[in-house]
């Protein structure tokens, strides 16, 4: 009997308030050494922005460049990258969690239970399934 493992890593740093470009070439940094040594990559909550009420004018476009960046990412270490990101779609602003697969291929999860304590629902709308 054979048994796999699965090498998850977490990601947890200190995040640039609202700015998309340092945050991501940051944590880059963090997980170019991981290229073939994890399977899964977890980044923070809003990795791009840190955990914005401000999507008017933080919110990437649905496959915007931290997606794109993302799918780079994936395919460089070998590895499912997630993580969620301020995103605007259909006129609506998401915190969209996206799960991106080595081969470029993806699916979404937009957060249907908002944090209303800090006012997240009333800066988000909710998804939907």
């Amino acid at each position: 009997m054979s048994s796999e493992t699965l090498r998850v890593s977490l990601v947890q740093t200190d995040l640039v308030w609202q700015d998309a470009a340092a945050n991501r070439s940051a944590i880059e940094r963090l997980l170019t050494p991981l290229a073939g040594k994890t399977d899964l990559v977890v980044l923070p909550e809003m990795f791009t922005t840190g955990f914005t009420m401000a999507p008017e004018s933080e919110a990437e476009p649905a496959n915007g460049p931290s997606v794109e960046w993302m799918r780079t990412m994936a395919a460089r270490l070998g590895a499912v990258v997630t993580g969620s990101i301020a995103t605007r779609d259909g006129g609506n602003y998401f915190n969209r969690l996206t799960w991106m697969r080595p081969d470029g291929s993806s699916v979404a999860y937009d957060k249907r239970h908002l944090f209303r304590m800090a006012h997240e629902d009333e800066h988000y709308a909710s998804g939907t399934a």
